[in-house]
């Protein structure tokens, strides 16, 4: 009657299934034959047996006959109940179990790993829990118990910790000028915002270029402190799932017993990386612009506020990077696309005279205005190469040569779309 897992026994009573522990006889599950899919227990169960699965062989004459024999005892002498059951609930428990195996369904099935330190390595659970080598005794390695993998490094197919030796691909690299570019024009925004003549100086453009140099002194600084040190190229892990950049959100409880916690970086260093150059940012913006503000003589407000501004912008891209990188890593393509386009619209709609004589005449003779043009389509260049790194270098050429299309598009089309034109009727 006991079955090929240690520690259990089953039998039928009253068209019920009896779980037994045999080292806990006091720990019975009566269950409904119905209920078979739904065994979930503490005390047996997962972390009892690996797989019960039901036999027909069970039900047999000494199962009856040792029924009859302690009918009226409540419990036999190894550990459980047996009690008198029909041939019709014996037919009906069969074809039951027949049932269950021609589709093929175990009742209980639980996950089995090795705990703590092995010698030679075996599975973890998750998607992220691996062993790495420690060293033994005898000059011997042995494997980790399941855990995160180091810094650098992530499970493979086997669970072992590999070392990442990969390179960033084309839109790695763009999704990390995308991180450093949007801190610096949120600096430029801020500083057009907040000093008192928008339109060209050479104060203004100094301040710019300022800004400039420390993005790019901080760019500069941050790929040199990273794998390989003092070489601006990257050793990085490849970005496989969007769930790589949340690991934390798949941190595996098997069997419901005790949580892995198998959070790390996966996608190194694409995620830590961008903490860095936000935080050498700011040591920048406090070692360089001073010098820039007194070679310009920028004083008072003019020279504070474009600092504080600063200060508030960093933590807050800090924190959207911290949650939503994996979304912005997928996204940025189409961000920026719209960012551009939003942003080209803006300034051109902040103009008095919005005939397509005026607009274009303002943006050829006011230098500030053809940089804002060109910047925008820089970065509407930029996000439709992202979108399109997939496609032949044709095709990408002669999408290109449609970035200043919005610009003329809104100069020519400006006309039809002054309200001044809608009357009602």
């Amino acid at each position: 009657m006991d079955l090929a897992v240690p520690g259990i026994v089953i039998c039928i009573l009253n068209r019920r299934c009896i779980v037994v522990d045999v080292k806990k006889p006091n720990m019975i599950i009566k269950l409904m034959l119905r209920e078979f899919s739904t065994v979930i227990s503490k005390d047996v169960g997962y972390s009892t047996c690996n797989r019960i699965i039901l036999f027909p062989i069970f039900i047999k004459d000494e199962l009856v006959q040792n029924a009859q024999q302690h009918k009226n005892t409540p419990k036999g002498s190894n550990g459980f109940h047996v009690s008198w059951i029909t041939m019709k609930e014996m037919a009906s428990f069969s074809s039951i179990v027949v049932l269950l195996f021609f589709f093929k369904i175990h009742v209980i099935q639980g996950y089995y790993y090795d705990k703590g330190i092995v010698q030679t390595i075996t599975k973890c659970p998750g998607y992220y829990c691996g062993r790495y080598q420690i060293p033994g005794d005898n000059e011997t390695s042995l494997w980790s118990s399941c855990g995160p993998c180091p810094t650098g490094s992530r499970v493979n197919s086997t669970w072992a910790c590999t070392e990442c030796t990969s390179s960033p691909t084309a839109y790695d690299w763009m999704y990390l000028c995308f991180m450093v570019v949007i801190g610096l024009l949120a600096q430029w925004y801020s500083i057009d915002t907040m000093l008192p003549n928008s339109q060209f100086s050479w104060k203004t453009f100094g301040t710019h270029f300022s800004a400039l140099i420390e993005t790019c002194l901080s760019a500069c600084i941050t790929l040199l402190v990273h794998e390989p040190l003092g070489s601006l190229q990257l050793r990085s892990c490849t970005v496989k799932h969007l769930s790589d950049w949340y690991t934390i959100l798949h941190n595996p409880n098997p069997n419901y017993e005790e949580v892995l916690h198998c959070a790390q970086e996966a996608v190194y260093p694409l995620y830590s990386i961008v903490f860095v150059h936000y935080g050498l940012s700011v040591f920048m913006l406090f070692f360089v612009r001073p010098w820039a503000n007194k070679a310009l003589q920028n004083r008072g407000h003019v020279a504070s506020r474009p600092i504080y501004a600063a200060l508030y912008l960093y933590p807050i891209l800090a924190l959207i990077h911290g949650i939503m990188a994996g979304l912005i890593y997928y996204a940025f393509p189409s961000i920026i696309i719209l960012l551009s386009l939003m942003s080209h619209a803006f300034h051109f709609a902040s103009r008095t005279d919005q005939s397509w004589r005026a607009l274009l005449y303002e943006t050829v003779s006011c230098i500030h205005n053809l940089v804002v043009v060109i910047g925008h389509w820089v970065l509407h260049g930029f996000g439709l190469v992202a979108l399109t790194l997939w496609l032949q270098p044709e095709l990408l050429a002669a999408i290109l040569t449609l970035v200043p299309l919005p610009t003329f598009l809104y100069i020519v089309l400006s006309r039809f779309t002054d309200p001044g034109k809608f009357h009602s009727d």
